[in-house]
């Protein structure tokens, strides 16, 4: 009787692991269909933040970029440098030289497609090779119910990116993003990015 009790007990403690494992990777596909579905969304604002990092951690440099993009008639995009900095220094003007353009829906799309398939997670084009997994942790944010989604992508067995995403539990729709880019160049110690959906 004791030997079937611990079997019904493995069993279902096996079926609950199967059956969550099999709605977290659900609650993935979720989360890349609502990002992609919203990636032509405009105007849009980003925010990037980079800092750069000795091997011990302590900071070289900061860098600070704003663009915002807008629609420039039926076919293309529109980027301009809302304001940019290093290190405390305006670089506006050196960034606009370099950054503010209209570009083509589809050079847009050829663009994007070469930078999600180094670093993000939430593209269609980098799912293969994709492994998620449930990190066993939910928390509030931002007022909903989120749980936390580790990942890592590999590809030709080499691990590309790897992070964690919190999803809200309900609409799967990402919360924040973070992600670790190991495939860097030589001797760039770290490359990391947070990604805050609204």
């Amino acid at each position: 009787m004791n030997q079937l009790l611990r079997l019904v007990c493995v069993c279902l403690v096996f079926l609950s692991m199967s059956a969550h494992g099999a709605d977290v990777q659900g609650q993935w596909d979720k989360a890349v269909e609502w990002v992609e579905k919203g990636r032509n969304w405009l105007p849009g604002r980003i925010d990037t933040h980079i800092r750069e990092t000795d091997k011990s951690g302590t900071q070289i440099s900061v860098e600070f970029l704003q663009v915002v993009t807008g629609r420039e008639g039926a076919q293309s995009i529109r980027r301009k440098v809302v304001r940019a900095s290093k290190d405390g220094e305006d670089t506006t003007a050196a960034r606009r030289e370099k950054i503010d353009k209209v570009i083509t829906d589809a050079d847009t799309l050829l663009e994007r497609a070469e930078k999600d398939r180094q670093g993000n997670p939430m593209a269609y084009v980098s799912q293969e090779g994709m492994v998620v997994t449930d990190l066993g942790e939910q928390k509030e944010m931002k007022g909903r119910n989120c749980m936390k989604v580790g990942f890592v992508r590999t590809q030709k067995r080499k691990d590309l990116f790897k992070g964690w995403a919190w999803l809200d539990v309900e609409t799967a729709q990402p919360v924040l993003v973070h992600v670790e880019i190991l495939d860097r160049p030589w001797g760039v110690k770290s490359i990391v990015s947070d990604v805050e959906y609204g």
